[in-house]
């Protein structure tokens, strides 16, 4: 028996442990961090929600009006897209969105063969149609705190990054639903600036 094959397990222990120690301080410095109050400038910032829909899944008509009830100070506009431009999903989108008449909302059916991900073709097909520079992506499967758009305006312009992302949690439903976001992981890149998931 070889000396790397007596001492590999046990190194490949360590860089396992060395990685999860990293996670851990990760977490513990994100949430020991100080939140600094919203700057009312990055606050007036107008934002694209952009959703994407496949389906009819639980809790779609609740995880849609928290779309609509976000506590934003600036301007902001859903838009909708799928695959499908006979989504049920789409059609329940239209009837909530009857209800908040306040928010601008545009409803949008992505471009057959635009990307070789049904995901990605659905993105591009919001993006074409998004009246603002900043956007934030969803899936209509997510459930959003009232003041999560508020708050993750406020962290991508506070934290100077190019893109903003959440992880998601879950709840115990039929289906996976996640619910409100925690936690954001910055980059800086020379690309569109996106506030997403």
């Amino acid at each position: 028996m070889s000396r790397f094959s007596i001492f590999a397990p046990f190194a490949l222990t360590l860089v396992s442990l060395g990685f999860y120690a990293t996670g851990i301080v990760a977490l513990l410095a994100h949430f020991r961090r100080k939140n600094d109050p919203v700057d009312t400038l990055d606050s007036q910032v107008p934002v694209s929600v952009l959703t994407l829909i496949m389906g009819l899944e639980d809790g779609l008509e609740q995880n849609l009006r928290s779309l609509f009830q976000q506590e934003y100070s600036g301007p902001f506009e859903v838009v909708f897209c799928s695959n499908d431009r006979n989504d049920p999903g789409i059609k329940l989108a239209r009837q909530v969105s009857a209800s908040y008449a306040q928010v601008p909302c545009t409803f949008t059916v992505a471009a057959e063969g635009a990307a070789k991900n049904t995901k990605v073709e659905k993105l591009i097909g919001a993006l074409a149609v998004a009246k603002y520079d900043l956007t934030l992506q969803t899936d209509a499967n997510v459930r959003l705190s009232t003041t999560y758009l508020q708050n993750a305006v406020s962290e991508f312009f506070s934290s100077n990054a190019d893109l903003l992302s959440s992880i998601v949690v879950g709840e115990g439903q039929r289906s996976f639903i996640p619910t409100e976001r925690v936690g954001q992981v910055k980059c800086n890149s020379p690309d569109q600036r996106c506030v997403g998931r």
